[in-house]
């Protein structure tokens, strides 16, 4: 498992830089669903009932409207073709990368 560690950035911590356009919400659950361990990483039970109390409450309702608003804004300014721009192309995601952070069982 030590030379997987040596080949996979993922498996030595490294994890995604987030704009500051992204409200601080959508960063905390992200980080937390991004903790190395697996046992540390909220349920999805879990992550429904975060989402859940986002859309109840009207602070958080606005903090997610305004990043809708933003993001639009953004792809409509700097955006030509939907597929060439978007944030995560399929690409770009790496099979092994997901194999190896998930928890063995």
């Amino acid at each position: 498992m030590n030379e997987l560690n040596n080949v996979n950035p993922i498996c030595n911590g490294l994890r995604p830089k987030f704009s500051e356009d992204i409200p601080l919400i959508y960063i905390d659950l992200a980080n937390n669903c991004m903790k190395e361990s697996a046992c540390d990483r909220p349920s999805a039970s879990d992550i429904q009932k975060v989402l859940d109390n986002w859309t109840k409450e009207n602070y958080y309702v606005n903090v997610l409207e305004k990043a809708d608003i933003k993001s639009d804004n953004f792809k409509t300014e700097h955006s030509t073709n939907s597929y060439e721009n978007s944030i995560i192309k399929s690409s770009s995601i790496n099979s092994e990368s997901i194999l190896f952070s998930l928890p063995y069982s």
